[in-house]
C-alpha cells in the first residue's frame, strides 16, 4: 500500500505500508511514512480490525492510528479500493491494494 498527497495545512506526505489480513477480521502491518521532507516513522508494526459485506464494501478500524476507511473490494478479491473516512477534517487519503502472495512474489 502506498499513499502521498498533500496535508490539511498545504504540507506534503508520503507512506507505504504492508498489510495482512487473516480472514478472520484481524490486520497486521507494518508502515514507514515521510512527512514534509524527513522520514518519520520507520517500519513502525501496526493492527487493526475489518469487515467485509456480502456487497464487495466493507470498512477498516486502526485504532492505534486513530483512522477508519471505507473499503471496496473486488469480487474476486485480488484487490481493492479504500478512502480514509475518520478522523475528519485529516488529510485525504485513498490507495488500492493488490493481494500478494507467496506464488505472487517467487516464493
Amino acid at each position: 500500500m502506498t499513499d502521498q498527497g498533500v496535508d490539511e495545512t498545504g504540507k506534503t506526505f508520503a507512506g507505504a505500508a504492508y498489510e495482512y489480513f487473516d480472514g478472520n477480521g484481524n490486520i497486521e502491518g507494518v508502515f514507514s511514512h515521510h512527512d514534509y521532507g524527513e522520514v518519520s516513522i520507520r517500519h513502525e508494526p501496526f493492527s487493526g480490525t475489518y469487515t467485509v459485506n456480502r456487497d464487495c464494501t466493507g470498512h477498516s478500524t486502526y485504532p492505534d492510528l486513530g483512522a477508519q476507511y471505507d473499503l471496496f473490494i473486488a469480487p474476486s478479491g485480488d484487490k481493492f479500493a479504500w478512502v480514509q473516512t475518520s478522523p475528519r477534517r485529516s488529510e485525504g487519503l485513498s490507495g488500492v491494494e493488490e493481494r500478494v502472495t507467496p506464488e505472487r512474489i517467487g516464493q
